[in-house]
């Protein structure tokens, strides 16, 4: 049984970065998307994108709508968080302001080559918009954009762990069988054995050793 995750972050220099897989959960605190889901409707480009998709409150990035520079069909399950990753798009989202948004605001509107991002959070307090593109998105916003379109595209950010030790995390064996790095993706080719119904693989980097 084999599997191919692929990883987006900056090289880190004397940062040790385990690959963890398993069927247990982050234990770094709270992951809930639980109440939340998030629409991400994309436009525009040279070659005129028109994609739209959206992660469910149980983890699931479902597609919506394939137009253009993409390839799916309506209703496909493009990934599947693990607990760790939730648990990253749900700090993105807190530090972006979106929740903050009352209705809808629209940062400027698409130029020339630019994609034009339509951003919907629909939680308890109803529906929080964001319109814009990414040269005018305020920083968190667009680093929140930048991850969900990581997830459609099946690329697991690494996750970075500031603080504490490792001992929480899964330690099952995973075999590496073929690692290439084509900057800013480390592409990682594994084995790994188990009767689970599902296996999250999480790469994270612990980042106490810079400290």
């Amino acid at each position: 049984m084999g599997h191919t995750p692929r990883h987006a972050a900056p090289v880190l220099a004397l940062v040790p970065i385990l690959l963890i897989g398993g069927c247990s959960t982050s234990p770094t605190g709270p992951h809930d998307l639980e109440g939340l889901s998030i629409r991400l409707d994309v436009s525009g480009g040279i070659a005129g994108a028109d994609i739209s998709y959206v992660v469910e409150s149980d983890g699931s990035v479902v597609g919506l709508r394939c137009a253009s520079l993409c390839a799916f069909a309506p209703g496909d399950t493009l990934h599947r968080l693990s607990p760790a990753q939730a648990e990253v798009l749900v700090a993105a989202i807190v530090s972006s302001g979106l929740i903050e948004v009352e209705g809808l605001v629209d940062y400027g509107t698409q130029c020339c080559d630019q994609f034009e991002y339509t951003m919907a959070l629909t939680d308890d307090d109803g529906e929080h918009t964001i319109r814009g593109s990414s040269e005018v998105l305020p920083e968190g916003m667009a680093r929140l954009v930048g991850l969900l379109e990581r997830y459609r595209q099946g690329i697991d950010p690494i996750v970075i762990q500031m603080e504490g030790d490792l001992d929480g995390w899964s330690a099952d064996a995973v075999q590496i069988v073929e690692a290439t790095l084509d900057a800013p993706l480390l592409r990682l080719t594994v084995r790994f054995g188990g009767g689970c119904e599902r296996h999250d693989l999480d790469l994270v980097a612990w980042a106490a050793i810079r400290s």
